[in-house]
């Protein structure tokens, strides 16, 4: 586990996240190749990546969160999902484009950031954007895998 404080932020560590400051640790450890950045998020990097994913939606539904590091909705999308208790694969779309083209592509969801996808049986379950992301909506579309009632998200792939 690598060990990050306020002299020696983390190399990927931005200003919609806010600073690290008065000493505050930020902790990550890595998990069978996957970087994981506390609470329940993982990022992906790479376009390989997609297919455990699409694999590991047939046993679970798979929480995708398109990120942007330089919008502050994406930000805002990012503290509201702290919320949510479950897996979260993370693409922060400046530094893995190709992997959020691919997610696009072969999912056939329009890319938008911030964007959550979920994905079961290797199909978009249900996905939302911007200000319709929020920790209760995900956890209504896995639990109950439809939209909610309370959310703004879409169905499926539209």
């Amino acid at each position: 586990m690598h060990t990050f404080g306020a002299d020696s932020p983390p190399p990927w560590a931005c200003a919609p996240f806010g600073s690290i400051r008065d000493n505050t640790l930020l902790s990550i450890k890595l998990d069978a190749g996957r970087l994981q950045m506390g609470n329940n998020f993982s990022r992906i990097t790479d376009v390989t990546e997609l297919e455990k994913l699409i694999d590991r939606s047939k046993q679970r539904p798979v929480v995708i969160f398109k990120h942007s590091l330089t919008c502050p909705i994406s930000a805002s999308a990012f503290e509201r999902m702290k919320g949510y208790d479950g897996d979260v694969d993370l693409i922060e779309v400046q530094r893995a484009r190709p992997l959020s083209d691919e997610i696009a592509r072969r999912l056939g969801v329009r890319h938008e950031s911030p964007q959550i996808i979920i994905v079961r049986n290797g199909q978009v379950l249900w996905n939302a954007s911007h200000f319709s992301i929020t920790a209760d909506a995900v956890a209504d579309a896995v639990r109950n895998g439809k939209t909610p009632a309370t959310a703004d998200g879409k169905a499926g792939g539209q």
